[in-house]
């Protein structure tokens, strides 16, 4: 990708991809959590729409899969997130860097694409497996819901069922 202008930041860091209050949540947290988990879960917005149709979390999977954090990455991000009065945890990124090759420690549980579930179910989880890594959770939480949330609201759940309607009892 060609930047549009002199000195312009790598797009693809995975560092800038979450929403800017996420960058406290490690000042927030108590001292000794070893473990978060974090879930994402459609709430009711109007009557009549009582289910959602689960959808889009694969694509998130395989670019997440990809991801190899690395001391640039974390070197770029700090001093234009600080220029910006935000902080970044440096010190969980290099763990990621140091102990994991730069993969992301999470686990992530979900039911399975096309799944049509009430409103209120949750439908993907997300925790981290490395107990120094608990801030990663939440960190990687706004992507996760990014990737869903408008295939889940967009999804047509009779014509991804061949045209019969899973709402029926027909």
């Amino acid at each position: 990708m060609t930047a549009l202008f002199a000195q312009a930041l790598n797009v693809q860091n995975p560092l800038f991809d979450t929403d800017s209050y996420k960058y406290s949540h490690p000042t927030q947290y108590p001292q000794g959590t070893d473990y978060v988990s974090s879930y994402i879960e459609p709430r009711k917005g109007w009557d009549g729409i009582d289910d959602v149709m689960f959808f889009g979390l694969q694509v998130e999977l395989a670019k997440l899969a990809k991801i190899r954090v690395t001391q640039a990455m974390i070197d770029e991000a700090a001093p234009v997130l600080a220029a910006h009065g935000l902080s970044l945890y440096v010190e969980g990124w290099q763990r990621i860097v140091d102990a994991h090759a730069g993969r992301l420690p999470v686990l992530i549980e979900a039911l399975p694409e096309g799944t049509l579930a009430p409103v209120g179910v949750p439908q993907m989880r997300i925790q981290n497996t490395d107990p120094a890594c608990w801030w990663l959770p939440s960190f990687l939480e706004t992507r996760l819901l990014r990737a869903v949330w408008y295939p889940s609201t967009r999804s047509d759940p009779v014509a991804l069922c061949g045209g019969q309607n899973p709402c029926s009892d027909d």
